[in-house]
């Protein structure tokens, strides 16, 4: 979905939200230059649990404190770390 203009915290939230089969199937996500996604798009990605892989550089209204706040909530839960501005990958993803 790299690039595209129409994807918005809608779109995000599609994927998200019960009973959308993405919420368990959902292994890597790049929304690079998606200049419609907020914040609000990591808090439903959180409900994701499988996502090990999220590109969110390029999306300017998207903080790298959002993204670090992201990383530290997922805590125990998920082991993340951002590999690159605004990229985000589990320590073991390939």
């Amino acid at each position: 979905m790299s690039q595209c203009t129409r994807i918005t915290d809608a779109a995000i939230a599609q994927l998200s939200t019960p009973p959308a089969p993405t919420i368990q199937s959902l292994v890597y996500l790049d929304v690079s230059g998606c200049h419609g996604l907020t914040s609000q798009s990591l808090e439903l990605l959180a409900r994701c649990e499988n996502l090990k892989h999220i590109d969110l550089r390029y999306v300017p209204l998207i903080s790298n404190q959002a993204v670090l706040n992201h990383v530290n909530n997922m805590g125990a839960e998920r082991v993340l770390k951002i590999v690159e501005n605004k990229l985000i990958t589990t320590k073991n993803y390939k």
